[in-house]
């Protein structure tokens, strides 16, 4: 499990979004796990690609706690099989140094 400032954090780092219609927008989640014993915050994040849009920064996460990040994904117009990223920039409760966490999101663009 990855520490930042000594503290304890898990980000899922794959979310596999199955089966989705071309051109749909899904909503998916992000779980950010703060293990530690002070806040942290998400205080921004780099994406991969204009499709995907997240919620806006920064958010506390307070100690032992789990935040569900929100995210909002086109999903592609044509069939085929989509990966992307996002990194997260987690900050500890001084927000002096951050640590960047990626997530992959991939999933399957068909017409059903």
């Amino acid at each position: 499990m990855p520490y930042l400032m000594g503290q304890r954090v898990f980000v899922e780092p794959i979310l596999n979004l199955g089966a989705l219609r071309c051109g749909d927008e899904v909503n998916a989640k992000v779980n950010v796990v703060n293990c530690g014993s002070s806040s942290l915050a998400i205080v921004g994040a780099r994406k991969s690609c204009g499709c995907i849009g997240i919620e806006a920064f920064p958010v506390e996460i307070p100690a032992g706690c789990n935040y569900p990040l929100e995210l909002i994904i086109r999903v592609p117009e044509k069939t085929t099989e989509f990966v992307h990223s996002v990194e997260l920039y987690i900050a500890a409760e001084e927000r002096q140094n951050f640590r960047p966490f990626s997530v992959a999101l991939s999933g399957m663009a068909t017409e059903y």
